[in-house]
């Protein structure tokens, strides 16, 4: 059995680990995070991880059981270094220490498994290098390639009778298009982003977030389809662009009446300008790939 562990959670997809429960995992988990306000239960982002938690609890079709111990301290890593309560620690929040962490878990022999972004500057590819050279696993989170979907496209294309051949003569082979919603909702409630989660500095710009999901999904599909996906890719162009959010719109995600300062180089009266689009065209294994992210 394992005991997982989460550190600093700052993202829903931390909660959406616990959705369902898995046999060889224990009921007990661990949550070492930031101490928060006088007479709180930790930070705003701990409180809604939390919440989550007690909500797949109390759901009335298929409630789990997770009993939740946390513990707050001015630097949890290191708390949760000394008292190591499980092997498998989950990281999902802020993408630009996202790294460093990855790499103290990994040197202390503790199991990652880290939702993406894992960087969102290149000097940290080094970190990436270490903690995938062996030791520790460390793993992505990303479950869409596990679903039913994504499992029988890659079936189709290992039928040539039925999809025939990737055509690479005229443009990309594989086109992929991603609509990401900034305002959601999540097992039935809305969904409180943290003002950080707009702070592309924190979070990583269009191209280094969601990406990551269709780079991934275009590798599956063209090894499918008998590409070696995963050598010498060349990438060929890359933009970004921004998407407009209005106060109102900020203000219904995050719950916060204001933009805070470390924002404001980015807002323009009521607005704030938020670097979230993308588009890449690239090759693997001699196809093309066309990739956008809105």
């Amino acid at each position: 059995m394992h005991t997982l562990v989460f550190l600093d959670p700052g993202h829903f997809h931390a909660a959406l680990t616990l959705r369902e429960r898995h046999p060889r995992v224990r009921d007990e988990i661990v949550v070492y995070a930031p101490t928060g306000p006088a007479g709180a239960r930790g930070t705003p982002e701990t409180v809604e991880f939390l919440d989550l938690i007690e909500a797949f609890n109390r759901r009335s079709q298929h409630p789990t059981s997770w009993q939740v111990v946390v513990r707050t301290a001015d630097d949890p890593l290191a708390l949760l270094l000394t008292e190591r309560p499980g092997d498998v620690v989950i990281l999902a929040g802020r993408n630009d220490r996202k790294m460093a962490l990855m790499r103290a878990l990994h040197d202390a022999g503790l199991h990652v498994l880290a939702d993406k972004p894992w960087i969102t500057r290149a000097a940290a590819l080094s970190d990436v290098r270490h903690v995938l050279g062996g030791g520790a696993r460390v793993m992505e989170m990303m479950t869409g390639r596990h679903a039913g979907t994504a499992k029988v496209a890659e079936r189709l294309l290992r039928e040539p009778d039925v999809f025939g051949e990737l055509d690479t003569r005229d443009g990309p082979a594989i086109r992929l298009a991603s609509v990401h919603h900034l305002e959601k909702s999540v097992n039935g409630a809305a969904l409180r982003r943290p003002a950080w989660y707009f702070d592309v500095r924190v979070q990583g710009d269009g191209l280094a977030d969601i990406p990551t999901h269709l780079v991934d999904q275009a590798q599956r599909l063209l090894a499918a389809a008998g590409v070696a996906a995963d050598r010498e890719p060349e990438l060929l162009s890359a933009r970004r662009w921004s998407t407009l959010v209005p106060r109102a719109l900020f203000a219904r995600v995050t719950g916060l009446a204001d933009f805070p300062p470390e924002l404001r180089a980015d807002v323009d009266g009521d607005v704030l300008t938020y670097a979230s689009n993308a588009e890449l065209t690239f090759q693997l294994g001699g196809a093309g790939v066309h990739l956008e992210t809105r």
